[in-house]
């Protein structure tokens, strides 16, 4: 496909990123490709829950469980420092990125759905077509504060021994004023990508100062409980993705701008 045709897909289009500043890089250099005008404000930061206690819990609970169960990239970077080795321990997570992460930073093998929709639910058939013999497994759960509680739920209803530890929270961060002026006074984006519940929410918290008119402005989402949530708050226009990944986010940027165009 050429310069000009990818241009052609999402030209002046402008998108604001929402996540984290260090895993927006790629996704925006590849919306400048396709001709988008994307801006990264990230509506969230992550702070790290341990503690002396906490970290000795984990590294005790590592030792002795069958299977560590990393929800996402923060908790795989945090957690990653106080990794035991143990051969008796099998690692999963929910999705590619942070599969990659943990075997290319600490050699492991690591069990995670292979295709979309990349969720817990997911996970679960993963592990159920694994080795592991879920029913009186010991596992433990490292997310965030804020994370969908269902995973350690359906364990817990398999059979299995399931704890689940905190590893960090999401906080709203800094943002100057004068960014959001900027952004919405008048607006100027045209869809906003959301990856969490927290970005939502400090979205809406955000803005409300600014008496802007946020509900009415298209979002992407990309899980079932995100789109679930904006719902219930009142935003107008919610569009969902089939997965995290950056493909499945411009594939669905390109299908909104399509419907759009039509």
């Amino acid at each position: 496909m050429t310069l000009f045709m990818l241009e052609a897909k999402l030209h002046n289009v402008k998108v604001l990123i929402t996540r984290q500043a260090k895993f927006s890089a790629s996704l925006m250099l590849q919306l400048q490709a396709y001709g988008a005008i994307s801006t990264c404000l990230p509506l969230f930061a992550i702070q790290s829950s341990l503690n002396p206690q906490l970290t000795q819990k984990i590294t005790d609970k590592l030792r002795c469980c069958q299977l560590a169960i990393v929800v996402s990239r923060n908790a795989a970077e945090i957690i990653l420092p106080h990794i035991v080795p143990n051969a008796n321990l099998q690692w999963a997570c929910i999705g590619p990125a942070t599969a990659e992460y943990l075997q290319r930073h600490a050699g492991l093998q690591v069990i995670y759905p292979q295709h979309a929709p990349y969720d817990s639910r997911s996970l679960i058939q993963a592990l159920k077509k694994s080795n592991l013999k879920l029913p009186a497994c010991n596992i433990i759960v490292l997310t965030g504060a804020d994370g969908d509680a269902w995973l350690g739920d359906e364990l817990l209803r398999l059979g299995a021994v399931a704890e689940r530890i905190a590893v960090y929270k999401r906080v709203t961060p800094h943002i100057i004023s004068e960014q959001l002026q900027k952004l919405f006074k008048p607006v100027s984006v045209d869809i906003i990508l959301i990856t969490c519940v927290t970005s939502l929410e400090n979205l809406v918290n955000l803005t409300a100062k600014l008496e802007v008119e946020i509900f009415s402005i298209p979002l992407l989402v990309i899980s079932q409980r995100i789109y679930k949530h904006a719902i219930e708050m009142g935003f107008l226009k919610v569009y969902t993705t089939q997965s995290m990944l950056e493909a499945d986010i411009l594939s669905a940027l390109c299908y909104w701008h399509d419907r759009q165009e039509g």
